[in-house]
């Protein structure tokens, strides 16, 4: 018969392939972990950066903006200027990523826009907290950097 190769002294390495990633050889391949990890990422800092719309009209308010006219004017300038500065910066964020790497400007994305909702309610007038939300349009934008 043939020899028996389970001694036991074979290191995970020996019955290894060249090139396979032991997590692929587990049945997870990185790509999909990366993937999953991404999609997660990006549904949350979507989802927590859009949460504080609906309550921007009232925010500006209490900043002592109180004209019926002028309220909707500011909160439309307040939700529409982040996706304009966000417009505009993408192209850089996309190349600086290309550059450095995807996972740093995540990173830079998600914590950046963490700071700054924090600041925005340190906010003391309605034109701090327009240029709050648009260097958080700035700042953030996890899409082109992911």
């Amino acid at each position: 018969m043939g020899q028996d190769n389970t001694s036991g002294s074979e290191t995970h390495d020996e019955t290894t392939p060249e090139g396979i990633d032991p997590a692929e050889e587990e049945g997870h391949p990185r790509w999909q972990v990366t993937l999953y990890t991404m999609w997660v990422a990006q549904t949350l800092a979507i989802v927590g950066f859009a949460f504080v719309m609906p309550f921007i009209p009232f925010y500006i308010r209490d900043l002592g903006v109180t004209d019926p006219e002028a309220l909707p004017i500011w909160a439309g300038l307040m939700v529409s200027g982040a996706g304009v500065t966000m417009s505009l910066a993408a192209p850089l964020w996309g190349w600086v990523a290309d550059r450095f790497g995807r996972k740093p400007m995540v990173q830079r994305a998600m914590f950046g826009g963490a700071i700054i909702l924090a600041l925005m309610g340190l906010a003391k007038n309605a034109y701090q907290l327009l240029g709050l939300r648009l260097l958080q349009g700035a700042v953030t934008g996890t899409v082109p950097a992911s």
